[in-house]
């Protein structure tokens, strides 16, 4: 029987437009409020991008256009992130959390993927997705955010404003960080030279920033 889902706390951190944060808060929940997370999960954020900056995502919840590709609720992000946890033990079974979609918390992968990459949408290769998956552990040591990403000048007058409200919390800095902004130069940025193939999920560990794959790869991944 395969392992559920962990139910997402009810009390879990959101603020809109900022899902690497939102999935850093999920995921540190997990791992210290969770008996035995380790020993019974494999735990790997995925930032959602390309060289473009420009990705297809379908079911989401922030769609304005439901009109765009009818029925599902189609958007165009620069990036996006979320974390999926895949069981240990036997049969493996994967999950995607994502606080954007209007799919499931928790939904597993394979549905996950069918509904926000329909294979009946045939995209550009500018609106493909490639994934950077990053193994939970190295995500949460060595991620670092200042917020200045979302910062614009001000319309109005001197200096600058976010674009969305910034959550209320402190900047996220990790342990082993030895920036205080690394979100882009580090996990958004993607280039072609960067793509693996192949790669196995022991494999992710051996560089910091996790490796770069396109979505066959990632299915290969985390559906057996």
């Amino acid at each position: 029987m395969s392992r559920p889902p962990i139910s997402t706390p009810s009390t879990a951190v959101y603020t809109s437009c900022w899902c690497e944060e939102n999935i850093y808060l999920l995921a540190k929940h997990f791992v210290e409020a969770e008996a035995d997370f380790t020993d019974n999960w494999d735990a790997y954020v995925l930032f959602i991008s390309n060289q473009n900056k420009t990705i297809a995502v379908c079911q989401a919840k922030g769609c304005q256009n439901p009109d765009l590709v009818p029925g599902h609720f189609a958007v165009i992000w620069d990036y996006h992130v979320v974390l999926v946890l895949a069981s240990k033990d036997a049969p493996k079974t994967s999950y995607v959390y994502d606080f954007d979609s209007r799919l499931p918390m928790g939904c597993e992968f394979i549905e996950y993927i069918n509904g926000t990459y329909p294979r009946e949408l045939i995209l550009k290769p500018s609106f493909q997705s490639w994934f950077r998956v990053v193994p939970l552990e190295q995500f949460l040591d060595c991620f670092a955010s200042d917020r200045s990403h979302m910062l614009r000048p001000n319309p109005d007058g001197e200096g600058t404003v976010y674009v969305a409200p910034p959550p209320v919390y402190p900047c996220i800095k990790g342990s082993l960080s030895t920036s205080s902004n690394n979100l882009f130069a580090c996990y958004v940025d993607m280039d072609a030279s960067e793509l693996t193939h192949d790669v196995t999920l022991e494999q992710l560990s051996e560089s910091r920033y996790g490796r770069v794959i396109t979505l066959k790869s990632l299915q290969e991944l985390f559906v057996d």
